[in-house]
C-alpha cells in the first residue's frame, strides 16, 4: 500500500467492514420477525386444528342425539348442518367486525413483540451487539474519512507535488550536473590536443 493511496485504502476496508456488519444486522432481523411471524401462525393453526376437530365431534354427537330423539339419524344430520350453515352466514355477515378487530391485536403481537422467551432474548441481544458494532464502525468510518480529507486537501498535495518535484529535479540536476564534465571534456578537451 503505497503512503498516496493509504487513506482512501483504510476508507475502503472500514466501508466494507461497516457493510458487512449491517448486512448481518439486516439477517438478525429478518431471522427475528420470521421466527415471531412462524411462531404466530403455527399457534393459530394448532388452535384452528384442535377447534375443528372438536367442533366436528360436537356435530357428530348432536347428530348422533337429534336421530336418537326424532328416530332418524339423516334428519339429525340437516338440522345440524342447517345449525352451521346458519352460523356460517352470521360469520360472514359480521367478517368485518369479528376478524378486522381479533386480527388487527395479532398483526401488532408480531410487529410489537414481547419478549416470550430465552431464544428471543438471545436474539434480541445480538442485534443489540451488532448495533453497537456498526455504531464503532461508523466512529472508525468518520475517522478515516477526516483523516483521508486532511490527507487529500489541495495545499497538502501542492505542497507533497512540489516536495517530489523538488526531489525528482535534484536527481535529475545531480545527473546532469555529473555529466557537465565529461561532456566539457570531449567536446572540448579534443580541441586542445589538435
Amino acid at each position: 500500500m503505497s503512503q498516496f493511496t493509504e487513506p482512501v485504502e483504510n476508507l475502503f476496508q472500514d466501508s466494507k467492514v461497516y457493510l458487512d456488519k449491517h448486512l448481518d444486522n439486516v439477517k438478525l432481523r429478518t431471522v427475528k420477525g420470521l421466527s415471531q411471524t412462524v411462531s404466530a401462525i403455527g399457534k393459530m393453526l394448532v388452535i384452528f386444528a384442535v377447534a375443528s376437530i372438536c367442533l366436528l365431534a360436537l356435530s357428530f354427537s348432536f347428530v348422533m342425539w337429534l336421530g336418537e330423539l326424532l328416530g332418524s339419524y339423516a334428519l339429525g344430520g340437516f338440522i345440524v348442518a342447517g345449525v352451521l350453515l346458519l352460523a356460517t352466514v352470521v360469520l360472514v355477515l359480521l367478517r368485518d367486525k369479528l376478524f378486522k378487530n381479533s386480527f388487527i391485536p395479532l398483526f401488532e403481537g408480531i410487529i410489537i413483540p414481547e419478549r416470550e422467551d430465552e431464544n428471543q432474548e438471545s436474539l434480541d441481544q445480538a442485534i443489540v451487539e451488532a448495533g453497537k458494532e456498526i455504531e464503532m464502525q461508523e466512529a472508525a468510518l468518520r475517522s478515516n474519512l477526516a483523516q483521508a480529507q486532511n490527507y487529500y486537501a489541495p495545499s497538502r498535495l501542492l505542497n507533497e507535488g512540489l516536495r517530489v518535484a523538488g526531489e525528482t529535479a535534484g536527481r535529475v540536476g545531480f545527473g546532469i550536473g555529473s555529466m557537465i564534465p565529461l561532456v566539457w571534456r570531449r567536446l572540448f578537451g579534443r580541441k586542445r590536443l589538435k
